[in-house]
């Protein structure tokens, strides 16, 4: 099997040589399984105003310089102009392996939580015949320390209650079959990626109702962040998610009205994302609608706490979080009513 790996990064100079360091001591490189052909590690630094290219090729020198006998190879695409995913469509479709069985995508500032990790990951599509794509676990540095604050506590179990939901994809670590992912295009724009890539997968392009199956939960493929901190910046963070669903769902009403399965989205995207890379949006500009903003997003958290397996205690945190919640859809509102769609 063939497997091409794309780390997607942007002003990470600070974080790629530990992320790169991390991936370089996981078994699927340094110790290939039989069934693991050739491995690819492809860095894609895009938009950078420091030196994350440079600390990228330095870093892969030294880890893979010694990889003369093993299946793998290297490279880092500079692109002058930012946003992940223009960087995604460039990866997938100009810079990774056109015959990779398996295409594992991850962000430049994570590390990994054993040896066994993207092998966990690839093994768990392989094994399971319904499923295109395994999404990665991610778990705070916060979960890891011997002391932790009640605000810390706090943090963790609130990923714990998303993590009981059912898998949605998380930029930092995700497989899909190669087949599968080289017919998929993101508009260029795009806040809510992650989103947008879940819900590709689960309806086929758009040409089906969801169908939650096709994507799986590699349980031991888990991997650590360290998450925002400071009050302001978690409010800024909380805010671009929910502008990025907006955008979203306004995109999905035209990709399920307009796809089918001579025409699934992917094709759409790509034709589309030729014509004018400002088609999504003017798209989300022409159908900005501040009422229905609220009714989307206010209980959003309760609606999807609502399906997790310990929903005795997600819901009464859920119903804590509303004025969390309501303060950053009021704030996302002023973002959209200015037209303010990438920060």
């Amino acid at each position: 099997m063939r497997i091409s790996i794309g780390i997607l990064a942007r002003n990470e100079a600070k974080n790629i040589g530990r992320t790169l360091a991390s991936l370089a001591a996981q078994s699927l490189l340094h110790c290939p399984p039989e069934w693991g052909s050739h491995v690819e590690v492809i860095c894609v630094p895009n938009g950078c105003t420091d030196d994350t290219a440079d600390v990228a090729r330095a870093a892969c020198k030294t880890q893979f310089s010694d990889a003369a006998n093993l299946p793998i190879s290297w490279a880092v695409h500079e692109l002058k102009d930012g946003g992940k995913c223009h960087a995604w469509n460039q990866f997938v479709h100009t810079f990774a392996d056109s015959a990779a069985d398996y295409v594992i995508l991850l962000d430049a500032d994570i590390q990994m939580a054993h040896d066994g990790v993207l092998q966990a990951l690839v093994e768990t599509l392989r094994d399971t015949n319904h499923a295109v794509a395994a999404a990665g676990l991610l778990v705070k540095d916060l979960a890891f320390k011997s002391r932790k604050s009640v605000v810390d506590r706090l943090s963790v179990f609130v990923s714990r209650l998303t993590h009981a939901t059912m898998p949605g994809i998380a930029g930092g670590l995700y497989c899909v079959r190669g087949d599968t992912i080289r017919h998929i295009w993101l508009p260029a724009g795009l806040l809510g990626e992650d989103g947008f890539m879940r819900a590709m997968i689960v309806t086929s392009e758009f040409t089906q109702k969801e169908a939650p199956d096709r994507l799986i939960r590699a349980e031991r493929a888990v991997a650590i962040y360290e998450p925002e901190r400071k009050l302001g910046r978690i409010f800024k963070h909380s805010r671009r998610l929910q502008v990025g669903t907006w955008m979203n769902a306004i995109i999905y009403t035209k990709l399920f009205a307009e796809s089918n399965a001579h025409r699934p989205a992917g094709s759409l995207i790509h034709e589309w994302n030729a014509a004018d890379p400002q088609w999504a949006i003017r798209l989300i500009s022409e159908d900005v609608s501040h009422g229905y903003l609220f009714r989307l997003f206010l209980w959003h958290r309760v609606r999807s706490y609502g399906r997790s397996r310990i929903r005795f205690l997600a819901l009464p945190l859920a119903i804590m979080l509303l004025p969390w919640d309501a303060a950053v859809v009021w704030s996302s509102s002023g973002e959209l009513r200015r037209r303010k769609f990438e920060w």
